[in-house]
Formats: structure tokens, C-alpha cells, sequence
């Protein structure tokens, strides 16, 4: 996230820095907890299919000897979980707003592309819509 901030064309001060290295990780912490399990969610069962490896949901049925529906509440549970914190740590840090805004916004976006299933490995269904909805419906007025 550092570097797509810096990347971006802004600038991690001295102090940010500082900030980053003295606990400054919680935010991306919780941001990139966000985006994985919203990711494994989103795509295990296909990504099953295929042979991939293992995801949230494999592993806690694995670890618990849960069913797949029960381990899917419980990774949606850490989800839930995991908004929370973002949401504590954004308001909590010392960072910039734009870094924070930035972090946050990575975890939107893996939300809204994988709420309704693999969103960028299928060419169809919602978040297509979505994306043409956006960008081709909405700039072409």
C-alpha cells in the first residue's frame, strides 16, 4: 500500500514513516484480511474445481471438521470481524487520510468484486455488469 500511495504521487513524510513502522500495519492488516477471505469466498469453489489450493473455507473445514455451509458463516463472521478493526484503525491512525482512504478503499473494492462471486475470473454475471454499468452507461451520458 506504501507504494501504491507513493505511486499514486504523494509522499510517505518522515513522520509517516515513523508511524508505519510503530504499528502503522494494523490498518493494511485489517485491509488485506479483508481482501483475502473476501477473495476466498468469492472464487474457492470454482478455484476448488480447478485443483487450486486450499482456501479459508477448505482450511477451517479442515481444522474444525465443520460442514462447507457452517465454515462459510465462520469465515463471513471474520469478515464482519475484520470491517470492524479497519473501521477502529481508520479512525484511530496517525497516517494520512489519504493513505488511510487508500487502504480502505482496497477492501471496498475486493468486497464489491467478490460479493457476488469470482469477479474477475468469470467475464459475466454482476460485477460485469457493474464495471460496464460504470464506465460505459455512466461516461457515455
Amino acid at each position: 500500500m506504501s507504494h501504491a500511495y507513493c505511486l499514486s504521487g504523494n509522499t510517505l513524510s518522515d513522520k509517516s514513516t515513523s508511524l508505519l513502522q510503530q504499528g502503522g500495519f494494523q490498518l493494511i492488516y485489517w485491509s488485506s484480511l479483508i481482501v483475502r477471505l473476501s477473495n476466498d469466498l468469492g472464487t474457492s469453489k470454482a478455484e476448488m474445481e480447478r485443483g487450486d489450493t486450499p482456501k479459508s473455507v477448505q482450511c477451517s473445514m479442515s481444522e474444525s471438521g465443520e460442514t462447507e455451509r457452517a465454515a462459510i458463516e465462520r469465515i463471513r463472521d471474520m469478515l464482519s470481524h475484520s470491517w470492524k478493526k479497519l473501521s477502529e484503525e481508520c479512525w484511530r491512525t496517525q497516517l494520512s487520510r489519504g493513505f488511510a482512504d487508500m487502504v480502505l478503499n482496497m477492501a471496498r473494492t475486493s468486497q464489491c468484486i467478490f460479493q457476488h462471486g469470482d469477479g474477475i475470473g468469470t467475464s459475466n454475471g454482476v460485477t460485469k455488469n457493474k464495471i460496464t454499468s460504470l464506465f460505459v452507461e455512466h461516461y457515455s451520458v
